[in-house]
């Protein structure tokens, strides 16, 4: 496959990239369940539908964080708290059209309606792993084919496509400080630093908040006790195809960004971040180029 007369994801159809398995629960089960589910199945929401299969809405790992800090109680049915439809796209859909939906929208996700009925779901790990793919299969890779030289240029790095800046807590911080910082920050993470604040000893996820909510941890639970050790991260000056590659392999939504030694973290890279530059690996797309 050669990219080179437009991007990746204008040659990729929706039907080509998503998730088939959608995730469902009824408006009678309880948050305790919501949770269960999105742990048994790696999925980040719930799709909340009558037995008639009339969609009652979506129920997100972010929306579950803000019922922790809201203090609701786990046996909260799930009837209570979604709302609203979910956003669709259709089976013949490109890739593009789907993620400007997504990127418009503010959602991580889209659901994909076939003869009137949900049938799968795309994310932007669905989008990155396609274009993951098809830049893996394009013959002008030359990172895959080992002919890269450390002085090319053309070649996407992750300081090209992180998100500059760190959120950060101590790990003295209680829990709720933390829950509080993910919400208003609207970001799906935030490194933990000892008191000195000048070294990460941790991140404290949205999953992991999940986690704590389902076991019920008290809200003013130190950080140091819940975070998630080590920091997951890449150089700088690491390639795209690599940093991805690290996150599609360790099943995650981020990495930290570091500059020459891990303890400075410069930065975030998310597969929203990759999903925004629409190339898995370098600037041959035209629209990479942009």
């Amino acid at each position: 496959m050669d990219s080179r007369n437009g991007n990746v994801l204008s040659s990729v159809t929706v039907a080509e990239a998503m998730r088939k398995q959608v995730v469902r629960g009824g408006p009678d089960e309880s948050i305790t369940r919501c949770i269960a589910r999105m742990i048994k199945y790696k999925t980040g929401a719930v799709l909340v539908e009558e037995e008639n299969g009339s969609c009652l809405g979506v129920v997100s790992k972010t929306d579950v964080v803000g019922m922790y800090y809201a203090g609701l109680g786990l046996e909260t049915q799930l009837g209570e708290v979604a709302g609203g439809e979910p956003i669709c796209c259709y089976l013949g859909d490109r890739l593009e059209t789907a993620l400007a939906t997504m990127l418009d929208s503010g959602v991580r996700r889209v659901y994909v309606r076939a003869r009137g009925m949900i049938t799968g779901v795309v994310g932007y790990a669905d989008i990155v792993g396609a274009m993951y793919r098809f830049c893996n299969q394009c013959r002008r890779n030359l990172y895959k084919s080992g002919k890269l030289q450390p002085e090319a240029s053309g070649w996407l790095r992750a300081k090209d496509v992180m998100h500059p800046g760190v959120t950060g807590c101590f790990a003295s911080d209680a829990l709720q400080f933390a829950l509080e910082t993910l919400l208003e920050g609207r970001i799906g993470a935030v490194a933990v630093f000892d008191d000195s604040g000048q070294y990460p000893v941790g991140v404290l996820s949205n999953s992991d908040a999940v986690l704590a909510y389902r076991h019920e941890v008290d809200a003013d639970t130190r950080l140091e006790r819940i975070m998630s050790t080590p920091i997951l991260a890449c150089e700088q000056s690491d390639y795209l195809t690599s940093s991805l590659q690290t996150m599609i392999y360790a099943d995650v939504q981020r990495i930290f960004v570091y500059d020459a030694h891990p303890h400075n973290l410069a930065g975030v890279i998310s597969l929203t971040d990759a999903a925004r530059i629409r190339s898995g690996a370098c600037k041959a797309c035209r629209v990479a180029r942009l």
